[in-house]
C-alpha cells in the first residue's frame, strides 16, 4: 500500500505519518489480526508505505481499512489517493525508492537510509520472516547499486539542500544570511552543510541546546527551543525539520517576531511531515511560509545534466526486478512443488504397504521404485503448470493445485521465499 507525494496531499500523508514507536506497535497489531504473516512499514516526509506478506491472495481494503481505523479515517476517502500493488510491481516500486528515483528531489541518497531504517524496526518488531527478508535485502542492493554505479554517486541532493537552494533564489543569495534550523536530524545536517557553503550564519534550535550543539559545530551556534522567539527575530530563514506531533511554531510567535524585525520579510520553510508551523501563519505580512507541497511547486525540474544518470539508474532498477523476480517464481514455485512431492511420498507409503499385503515375495525397495517412477510421470505436467502459473502470477491454478493436492495453502505472489542460498547482502 502506497500513499506518496505522486498522489497524496500533502494534508493527507502528514494524518499517517508514523513515529518510530508507532510502527513498532501496528507492526505487532497487524501480524496479530492476521492481516499480515510479515509486515514492513516506511514512513517518511514523501511517503507512507507498507508492505505485507498475507496468508492468501492480498486484501488491499482490509489493510487500508486498517490504516484509516489508526487515523480515524474512513477507507473510502483515502483510497482515490492510495496506491495498491501486488507481484513484480511491489519489487519494482521499492526498488525505485530505494535508489533515490521516486523522490521528489531525484537521486536524494538518504532514502536508502530510511529503507535500511524500516528493515531494521521490523526486524526489531518480529514481524520480519523470509518473505519481507529477501524483498527488502534486494531493495537495498539494488539502491547500493545505483549509488555505486551510475553518476548520482557524484550528486549530494536531498529535500534539505533543495530547501537552502529555493531560501538562496527568494533572498537572492545566502551570504551573511542568518539560517535558524529547528531539528537536527539528516534532513538538519543537508540544510546546515549547504547553508555553510552558501556561506551563512548557521544556528540549530532543539529543545535544549546540548542536544543541539553536536550539529552546530564549532562554525554555527546552539541555541535551545526556549529561544526560539528571539532568534526569530534575527533570522533571515527558519528552517523547520523536526520529528513532532503538534505544532512547534505557533502564529502569535511569528507576529511578534514580524513586529521586532523593522519591516525584514522572514521566509520559513517547514520540511517536517506532520507540519510542526502554524498554518495560519502563511497569513501573516512579511512571513512567507512554504511546506513540501509548496517547495515541490518550486521545484523547475530535474537538472539536465542529471537524465543520463537517471537513465542509469532505471536500467539497473529494471535489471535487479528482473533478476528478483525469476529468483522469487523459482523460490516459490519450489515451495509448491517441494508440498506436492511429499503429498505424492506420502501416497506411495500408502500404497507401498497395501500392494506388499497382498503380494508378500515382493520386496519393498521394489515395489517403492516402481510406485516412485510411476508417479513421478504423473506429476510431470502438474509440476510444470506450477512453474508457469507462479511466473505468470495466475492465483486461481496455483489455489486450484492446492485444493486438488489436498496440500496446505501456500503464500500469495505478493512476497518471497527464502532461497537455498541468501538475499543479496545489506
Amino acid at each position: 500500500m502506497v500513499l506518496s507525494h505522486r498522489r497524496a496531499p500533502l494534508s493527507l500523508r502528514e494524518r499517517f505519518a508514523y513515529t518510530p514507536g508507532e510502527i513498532q506497535e501496528s507492526l505487532g497489531r497487524l501480524v496479530r489480526q492476521g492481516i499480515a504473516t510479515e509486515a514492513v512499514i516506511v514512513s517518511t516526509c514523501h511517503r507512507i508505505e507498507v508492505y505485507i506478506v498475507s496468508a492468501g491472495p492480498p486484501d488491499p481494503g482490509r489493510l487500508g481499512q486498517f490504516l484509516c481505523d489508526d487515523r480515524g479515517m474512513s477507507w473510502a476517502a483515502v483510497q482515490p489517493f492510495a496506491r495498491a500493488l501486488a507481484g513484480l510491481e511491489v519489487a519494482e516500486h521499492l526498488f525505485r525508492v530505494t535508489a533515490g528515483l521516486d523522490s521528489m528531489v531525484v537521486g536524494e541518497a538518504e532514502v536508502l537510509g530510511q529503507v535500511k531504517a524500516a528493515y531494521a524496526a521490523a526486524k526489531q518488531a518480529g514481524s520480519l520472516g523470509p518473505q519481507i527478508d529477501g524483498l527488502f535485502r534486494w531493495a537495498i542492493h539494488a539502491g547500493r547499486r545505483v549509488r555505486k554505479e551510475t553518476e548520482l554517486r557524484t550528486v549530494h541532493r536531498s529535500i534539505g539542500t533543495r530547501a537552502v537552494e529555493v531560501a538562496s533564489v527568494h533572498l537572492g543569495g545566502l551570504h551573511g544570511r542568518t539560517v535558524l534550523i529547528l531539528g537536527a536530524g539528516r534532513v538538519a545536517r543537508a540544510v546546515a552543510e549547504r547553508a555553510r557553503a552558501e556561506a551563512a550564519r548557521v544556528v540549530i534550535c532543539r529543545r535544549t541546546a546540548a542536544r543541539a550543539r553536536p550539529l552546530a559545530g564549532q562554525a554555527g551556534e546552539a541555541v535551545p527551543l526556549a529561544r526560539l522567539s528571539q532568534e526569530l527575530a534575527d533570522a533571515d530563514v527558519l528552517v523547520c525539520c523536526a520529528a513532532a506531533q503538534n505544532r512547534l511554531v505557533h502564529r502569535e510567535q511569528l507576529r511578534h517576531a514580524v513586529a521586532g524585525r523593522q519591516g525584514r520579510p522572514l521566509l520559513v520553510v517547514d520540511l517536517s511531515v506532520p507540519r510542526v508551523v502554524d498554518l495560519g501563519a502563511r497569513h501573516l505580512p512579511g512571513i512567507e511560509l512554504i511546506d513540501l507541497e509548496g517547495l515541490a511547486g518550486e521545484e523547475a525540474g530535474d537538472d539536465p545534466a542529471l537524465g543520463p544518470a537517471i537513465r542509469d539508474g532505471l536500467a539497473i532498477v529494471n535489471q535487479e526486478t528482473r533478476a528478483f523476480g525469476a529468483w522469487a517464481a523459482g523460490r516459490q514455485a519450489g515451495a509448491v512443488i517441494v508440498a506436492l512431492r511429499r503429498r505424492v511420498d506420502e501416497i506411495c507409503a500408502l500404497e507401498l504397504e497395501r500392494l506388499l499385503r497382498r503380494n508378500r515375495f515382493l520386496s519393498r525397495a521394489e515395489a517403492r521404485e516402481v510406485l516412485r517412477r510411476a508417479l513421478a510421470k504423473v506429476l510431470h505436467a502438474p509440476t510444470a503448470a506450477a512453474r508457469e502459473a507462479v511466473a505468470s502470477g495466475d492465483y486461481e491454478l496455483i489455489s486450484s493445485l492446492n485444493r486438488i493436492f489436498g496440500l496446505k495453502d501456500n503464500p500469495g505472489l505478493g512476497g518471497v521465499r527464502q532461497r537455498s542460498g541468501a538475499a543479496p547482502d545489506v
